[in-house]
């Protein structure tokens, strides 16, 4: 199915009202809310998603994840990447936490020193070395996947870059990749970070095989009870595609691929999540595969999920 004015979806939550809140690439666009109607369609409102925009004040460029807390509140989280000329840009690099009602933004608190961290934190350098036995430079920054551990009330950071000779990092705020391997990371007090304005502290890293790529999306999903990971790899042809794990969570699991029927028509996964339709949840799947100045808009597929099975 396609969106009619959603071009370069990286992520999705689903609202507390049941609004889809959409992120984008593009900061002209960061934002879209997409309401469903009694039928399961999905209804757009552009006018709607300029008010949200324009409620964070601020410039947002290259956002790449969303997660929902306990109690309500979005999590939104920028790249961090590097330009293209290799230079640091503030519009990339935001982690802000926020509530959405009626179409106002409330309760914005944001943390934007999260690159700085990252790289001179011991802790969470020693967690990596540790677990991999080398040194991790973050000179590379890509996170695309961020998720609400609802067990331990963390933040899980999934990094695209750096990688560990193709292995993705987590890391817990309390995602490089090695040989086919991604970083995540634990955020262990997300509540102080937002509220208190403390240092974001890791207690947690994971180095996982995912064949490479790094983690395009990362999320708990409330049904499977495990997080859900997309990433994308090349075939013996040189062909891009996308893959979907489930993982438990702990560092020393491994993840499992699951097959999905039709996974090829949709490229570039980058938002994956656990929606409810009129009373039945579905996995729902959006490709960052659009292009808005060619009008060419994004995919979406939604899964039920009876359709998953694992390889």
């Amino acid at each position: 199915m396609m969106f009619n004015g959603v071009f370069e979806p990286s992520a999705l939550q689903q609202l507390p009202d049941g609004k889809l809140l959409i992120a984008e690439d593009e900061p002209n666009h960061a934002f879209s809310i997409i309401s469903i109607d009694k039928t399961g369609r999905f209804v757009e409102d552009e006018a709607l998603d300029t008010r949200v925009i324009t409620g964070f004040k601020r410039r947002l460029s290259d956002l790449e994840a969303l997660a929902r807390d306990d109690e309500g509140f979005i999590y939104a989280l920028t790249s961090h990447s590097r330009t293209r000329k290799g230079n640091r840009s503030p519009d990339r690099e935001h982690l802000m936490r926020f509530k959405i009602q009626d179409g106002n933004v409330l309760g914005l608190t944001s943390y934007d020193n999260l690159t700085q961290v990252l790289e001179t934190d011991h802790k969470l350098h020693d967690l990596i070395r540790e677990r991999t036995k080398a040194e991790v430079s973050f000179e590379e920054i890509n996170i695309e996947g961020m998720a609400f551990d609802p067990v331990k009330k963390r933040l899980v950071l999934g990094f695209r870059d750096p990688e560990f000779n193709n292995m993705a990092l987590v890391a817990f705020i309390s995602n490089p990749e090695f040989n086919n391997m991604a970083l995540v990371a634990f955020i262990s007090n997300p509540k102080d970070v937002f509220e208190r304005k403390a240092k974001p502290e890791f207690d947690e890293v994971a180095v996982i095989d995912i064949d490479g790529g790094g983690i395009r999306s990362l999320n708990y999903d409330p049904v499977l009870k495990t997080y859900v990971i997309a990433n994308e790899v090349k075939d013996e042809n040189g062909q891009k595609f996308s893959q979907l794990w489930t993982w438990s969570g702990n560092p020393t699991d491994e993840p499992q691929k699951i097959s999905l029927p039709n996974l090829q028509h949709i490229t570039n996964v980058e938002a994956v999540d656990s929606i409810t339709v009129n009373g039945k949840p579905q996995m729902i799947l959006m490709g960052d595969e659009g292009n808005a100045s060619q009008k060419i808009t994004a995919k979406y597929m939604l899964v039920d999920y009876s359709q998953l099975g694992k390889q």
